[in-house]
């Protein structure tokens, strides 16, 4: 297995100068053309990312303190919620030479994600490095619905949740808008949580 190639490496280099995932490129459209094909998703949607254990030579490999597993590649998938079946996933490929750091990276791979599913009714669950209120109107504007946990520093949330008054245990805060609603919920004694 350390020996196996999947593709041409007369025109590998060629390849990599446009993607530096070529050497695996033609291996994955094609795993990803058979999960679209054998598989037809519920109502309920997650997205989410997964480190891939690999500590071999790769110009985009990660480094996570926070997984079992610390360095590998890392995938973004968008998988079906109740039976935990992947539906698509993107690569992290990490930033091309040169280019600025993407502003809001969470909420562009969460829409390339729920793109495929766009106009299907369907619900997107997330963390909240994906969730924004840009993507929550996104989803929505195409069909979809979001939840997903929110950062407490976000700019849209409004001031009045944002406040350090303490809730009592368990208690809740909503702000809602005509197409968004926001809750502050008080999980513990020293942090509240936003969704």
């Amino acid at each position: 297995m350390t020996h196996m190639r999947f593709d041409d490496k007369s025109t590998r280099n060629a390849r990599r100068e446009r993607d530096v995932f070529a050497p695996f490129r033609d291996v994955w459209d094609k795993f990803q053309k058979s999960l679209k094909s054998h598989y037809i998703p519920g109502p309920l949607l997650t997205v989410d990312e997964q480190l891939v254990p690999f500590r071999g030579r790769c110009s985009f490999l990660q480094y996570l303190p926070s997984k079992p597993d610390r360095y590998g590649m890392k995938v973004f998938w968008i998988a079906d919620a109740e039976q935990n079946f992947p539906l698509y996933g993107v690569p992290y490929l990490g930033r091309p030479a040169g280019q600025e750091r993407q502003v809001n990276l969470g909420r562009n791979i969460a829409v390339e994600l729920a793109t495929p599913f766009f106009k299907s009714g369907r619900n997107v669950t997330c963390d909240n490095f994906f969730t924004d209120l840009t993507l929550s109107e996104t989803l929505l504007k195409n069909g979809m619905t979001l939840v997903g946990t929110v950062r407490a520093n976000k700019r849209f949330l409004p001031d009045s949740l944002k406040t350090k008054k303490h809730l009592a245990l368990n208690d809740s805060e909503f702000s809602f808008t005509a197409d968004a609603t926001v809750v502050r919920y008080q999980s513990n004694k020293k942090k509240a949580s936003f969704c």
